[in-house]
């Protein structure tokens, strides 16, 4: 009611055109890393990933997706965290990492800290 019909279908229009450029690379992409950690081929894996969306999402609703959401972000920050310790670990300990880092000119932000003060 606020807007009239050409503007309603303006919208509605950029709406689909964007979720049609966006749709594509959100399915591609965990297929594409399923099928790089299985070599299961691609274009198996798509339309597996949009049946298994939209019937997870369809039977469990946005209290569902949320907190598939939530588990993941939990997940991938204790990836980090496990993949940084890992590689401190197995390169030396910090003071290796420390080392290679100053060594490489990597910590140019202590020089510019310190000619700063």
């Amino acid at each position: 009611m606020r807007f009239n019909k050409a503007v309603c279908i303006l919208g509605s229009g950029i709406f689909v055109l964007k979720m049609m450029l966006y749709m594509p690379m959100v399915i591609y992409v965990p297929a594409l890393a399923f099928n790089q950690v299985t070599g299961v081929n691609l274009h198996l894996i798509t339309p597996l990933v949009c049946v298994v969306c939209i019937f997870y999402t369809t039977v469990g609703g946005l209290k569902a997706v949320v907190w598939t959401d939530t588990l993941q972000t939990i997940l991938m920050l204790l990836g980090v965290v496990v993949v940084l310790v890992m590689g401190t670990i197995r390169v030396g300990g910090p003071g290796v990492v420390w080392e290679r880092n100053d060594f490489s000119g990597r910590l140019e932000f202590l020089k510019y800290a310190v000619n700063t003060l």
